[in-house]
């Protein structure tokens, strides 16, 4: 019998709603799980082989990070994202990651750049070998970073609510061009740098390029969907 490769996935009895959550994210952002797919509790029971409670805790935390939504007399599915939800999501993120540029300490900048370094070396590891799944989590990993220059942990946990959601419009967007991706890195790394030569109306200019870019390519490809 040809192996699936969910078996990999399967937990114990013994496992929490979190591990389950934990999972079923996973197939959400990497696109396994496609925005409108219905999510079945005894299907996805057996499938993990936990109980149906566990199945609904893990439910629950996702309906709360908003990567799963309720419909009424539909049941629970994975979110879907429109246009509106892109334009509030990035002006939130502006609000976030600008005030972090402008205002951060030099504590919390000292702290903060082994973050954003560490993760464009994710995403160049991910260029490299063309890693979409890798690429996107470096670059949510650049983001939170920034975030965390205000040295306060619930804006980072809201940003990364932010890039979860976003995630889900991300599962529309072709970002498997090799010069497109390089691109991409490249304009993290002049963040970064302008970030820690001190220059903040300069990574203020480059971060609000970059969002712009990507708030529009987005929308290019979400509103024709509505």
């Amino acid at each position: 019998m040809a192996r699936d490769d969910r078996d990999t996935e399967r937990i114990d009895r013994t496992s929490t709603a979190t591990q389950l959550a934990s999972i079923v994210r996973g197939r959400i952002l990497s696109g396994t799980l496609a925005p409108g797919t219905p999510i079945r509790e005894v299907a996805l029971a057996e499938d993990l082989g936990v109980s149906r409670n566990t199945v609904r805790e893990g439910v629950r935390l996702l309906l709360g990070e908003g990567l799963l939504e309720h419909r009424p007399h539909k049941g629970i599915a994975v979110a879907t994202v429109d246009a509106d939800d892109i334009q509030e999501i990035y002006a939130a993120r502006r609000l976030l990651e600008f005030d972090a540029v402008m205002t951060s300490d030099a504590e919390a900048l000292e702290v903060g750049m082994d973050a954003l370094h560490a993760a464009i070396e994710e995403m160049e590891e991910g260029t490299q070998t063309r890693d979409l799944n890798a690429i996107r989590d470096a670059d949510a990993s650049f983001h939170r970073a920034i975030v965390g220059l205000l040295g306060n942990d619930r804006l980072v946990s809201f940003e990364s609510t932010l890039l979860g959601e976003l995630r889900l419009g991300l599962a529309y967007l072709d970002r498997s061009d090799a010069e497109y991706q390089t691109n991409w890195m490249n304009e993290h790394r002049r963040i970064a740098r302008a970030i820690e030569k001190g220059d903040r109306d300069g990574a203020a200019g480059l971060l609000s390029t970059h969002l712009d870019v990507g708030e529009q390519r987005l929308l290019e490809v979400v509103w024709p969907r509505q």
